[in-house]
């Protein structure tokens, strides 16, 4: 059944008059005759009778008009709803770590929108694991569009984009040792008991570079999956570790130090799937974090 046939049909279901309607849909009368003779030939049943100079639906008609019009607004929603999203419009789903959450990816989020007033997009925001495999693994599974994590491992199916940093630091209980120290280097810290993020985290893969080949000399007492538990541990005198600036650190027994040789700071990611085939939102977004980024890491 050809679907202009059936455009045809329903205008003139509409005006009744087969000169007016070939003029409105810019086409010549016989053409526009010898497709409802078509329709009705497929059909088996006839759609209009005569009436003088015009013509009205015939109770077939009727019946096929009414659900031939639903189907039609429903293609033509549909087929709009595609070309919005091949504008750019649309759902991004977005994993990201807890810390990015908060502040920077709202932000983002909110200028992302900023730059495409005129399309309709959405977003689906999934922060429940915590922790870069889980969000990594789900990026390659096909379960977010795109992530915000730090850097777990490298793989061919994924790529990294730095987008934001945030400083690190050594804290120890109150009174430790090292606090008596004008400065402290990052040697200074392997005569002490260490609380280490897990395997797991992202965090840890970090906190390895940092220490380098120092790595085989660190005690490693304990290993916690939260930041906060790590901090927790360390005030109640358990040892000394590194940790993100958290704000739960102005409330504990602890003291916040910097180390002098060392880099310490944790980078975030924007990280993409490789084999993921990207939709023009998706395309949009990590064009305009990339920029975003890089606005960001001159700062």
């Amino acid at each position: 059944m050809n679907l202009q046939h059936l455009k045809y049909f329903t205008q003139l279901a509409i005006t009744e008059h087969f000169t007016r309607t070939s003029e409105l849909l810019n086409i010549t009368q016989p053409t526009l005759t010898h497709a409802i003779n078509e329709l009705e030939k497929e059909l088996g049943v006839p759609l209009f009778e005569k009436t003088g100079r015009n013509v009205i639906l015939t109770q077939y008609g009727k019946q096929f008009n009414e659900q031939i019009s639903q189907a039609l607004n429903i293609i033509d929603q549909t087929t709009k709803e595609m070309q919005n999203i091949g504008k750019g419009a649309g759902l991004l789903r977005i994993g990201t770590l807890r810390y990015t959450s908060i502040q920077f990816l709202p932000e983002l989020a909110r200028e992302f929108r900023k730059n495409y007033p005129d399309l309709e997009i959405q977003f689906e925001f999934s922060n429940n694991t915590g922790k870069s495999a889980d969000l990594i693994d789900g990026l390659i599974k096909g379960l977010y569009d795109c992530v915000f994590c730090t850097k777990f491992h490298q793989s061919q199916y994924i790529q990294y984009f730095p987008v934001l940093r945030n400083k690190l630091y050594l804290i120890t209980p109150k009174n430790h040792p090292l606090t008596k120290k004008k400065q402290i280097n990052l040697s200074d810290t392997l005569a002490y008991p260490q609380i280490w993020f897990t395997k797991t985290s992202g965090l840890r893969l970090t906190i390895e570079c940092i220490f380098g080949t120092m790595m085989s000399q660190v005690d490693i007492a304990y290993e916690v999956e939260e930041d906060e538990s790590i901090a927790g541990l360390i005030a109640a005198g358990f040892g000394i570790g590194i940790v993100p600036e958290l704000p739960v650190l102005d409330s504990l027994n602890i003291e916040k130090l910097e180390i002098s040789d060392a880099d310490m700071y944790r980078t975030f990611y924007l990280v993409t799937s490789t084999i993921q085939r990207k939709t023009p939102i998706i395309e949009n977004f990590i064009h305009f974090v990339k920029n975003y980024g890089s606005e960001l890491n001159k700062n």
